[in-house]
C-alpha cells in the first residue's frame, strides 16, 4: 500500500484520482485549503490541509508520502504554486510525481496555460524527482460548460471549428494517473499525451447530444467576436476568454485531431468515447421538466 498525496483533490481530475487510488487499496491523502470541501468531496478520506502559497504546509503535507499527484487551477500563480509543491516533494524524499499538464504544453505556445505547464515540466525535470507529465487533450468535461445553452436553447455554441478534436474523458486521465502513482515499475517515458479513442467535430458532438437529450441540438459556431461578447455577458474574465479563443485557434490547425494509444497502453483498455461521457451526464443537458418526467 502506497501513501499518495493528491493535490487538486476537488478538481475535475483530482476528484477521480482519490477514489481510484482507494479502490486499488492505496492510501490517498486529499490536499487542499478547505477541510469542509475536502470532506464533502471525499468522505472517509484523510485530508491534509494546506496552501500552495505556504511552503511550511506543503512540507508538512509530504510527511510519509510516497508519491504526489500534482494539479492546480489555471491561475497566474500556477507556475509558482506547482513549483513549490515540486520543491517540497524533492526536499521530503518523495519518490515519484505525476503532473497534470496539457496537450500542447510548450514555452513558446500562444496559449498562456500551455506555456505555464511547460515551465512547470522544466522545473520538474530539474528537480531530480522521477516523474511523468500527463498531457490530456481537450477534456470532454469542457462540454459541460455549454450545458445551459444546450438545455435552454438547444444549441451547442463554440468558436467556429470544423476540425475534429480527440477529446478525453476526465475519469480516464484520473485512472492513468492513479495507475502511474501506485504501480511498479515506474515508466521511463516522461510525457504521455492522452486522448479518447476517436476525434469528433463539434457538429458530430451536437449530433451525439441530440441522441442524449432526445431532441435536436444544433452546433452554433460563432466568430471570435461573438464568442467574446457571449463570454463577457456570462462574467468570464477577459484573460480567460483570450485563452479559450487561443486554444480554439490551435484546435483549428488540427493540433489535437490525432488520437494516441496512451490510455490503452497504461490501462489495458480503450479510453471512453465522447458518447459515453455525454450519456453519463445526460441530466445536465435536459430541461428540468424532462429530467423530472424521466425519473
Amino acid at each position: 500500500m502506497k501513501t499518495i498525496l493528491v493535490t487538486g483533490a476537488t478538481g475535475t481530475i483530482g476528484r477521480h484520482v482519490v477514489p481510484a487510488l482507494a479502490h486499488h487499496g492505496h492510501r490517498p491523502l486529499a490536499f487542499g485549503r478547505d477541510p469542509q470541501r475536502l470532506a464533502a468531496t471525499h468522505p472517509g478520506i484523510q485530508a491534509r490541509v494546506g496552501d500552495f502559497g505556504d511552503p511550511e504546509t506543503l512540507r508538512a503535507a509530504m510527511t510519509g508520502v510516497d508519491s504526489v499527484f500534482l494539479a492546480s487551477p489555471n491561475t497566474p500563480d500556477q507556475v509558482q504554486h506547482e513549483c513549490a509543491v515540486i520543491d517540497a516533494a524533492a526536499a521530503c524524499g518523495v519518490r515519484r510525481i505525476v503532473k497534470l499538464s496539457a496537450r500542447g504544453a510548450d514555452e513558446t505556445s500562444p496559449v498562456a496555460f500551455w506555456q505555464w505547464h511547460a515551465a512547470i515540466e522544466s522545473h520538474l525535470e530539474r528537480s531530480g524527482v522521477p516523474y511523468v507529465a500527463l498531457r490530456p487533450g481537450f477534456s470532454m468535461a469542457n462540454v459541460l460548460g455549454h450545458a445551459d445553452q444546450v438545455r435552454d436553447h438547444d444549441i451547442l455554441p463554440a468558436p467556429a471549428l470544423a476540425t475534429p478534436v480527440a477529446m478525453v474523458h476526465p475519469a480516464d486521465v484520473a485512472e492513468v494517473a492513479a495507475h502511474l502513482l501506485a504501480t511498479d515499475p515506474f515508466p521511463t517515458e516522461r510525457v504521455l499525451e492522452l486522448t479518447g479513442p476517436q476525434a469528433v467535430t463539434f457538429t458530430q458532438l451536437a449530433e451525439l447530444l441530440t441522441d442524449v437529450a432526445a431532441r435536436p441540438i444544433a452546433y452554433a459556431g460563432g466568430t471570435d467576436d461573438q464568442v467574446r461578447q457571449s463570454l463577457d455577458q456570462r462574467g468570464v474574465p477577459a484573460f480567460v476568454t483570450d485563452q479559450i479563443l487561443a486554444i480554439f485557434d490551435q484546435l483549428r490547425t488540427g493540433a489535437q485531431a490525432a488520437t494516441t494509444s496512451a490510455v490503452t497502453d497504461v490501462l489495458g483498455r480503450p479510453g471512453r468515447p465522447v458518447g459515453a461521457f455525454l450519456a453519463e451526464n445526460a441530466a445536465a443537458f435536459k430541461p428540468a421538466r424532462q429530467t423530472r418526467s424521466a425519473s
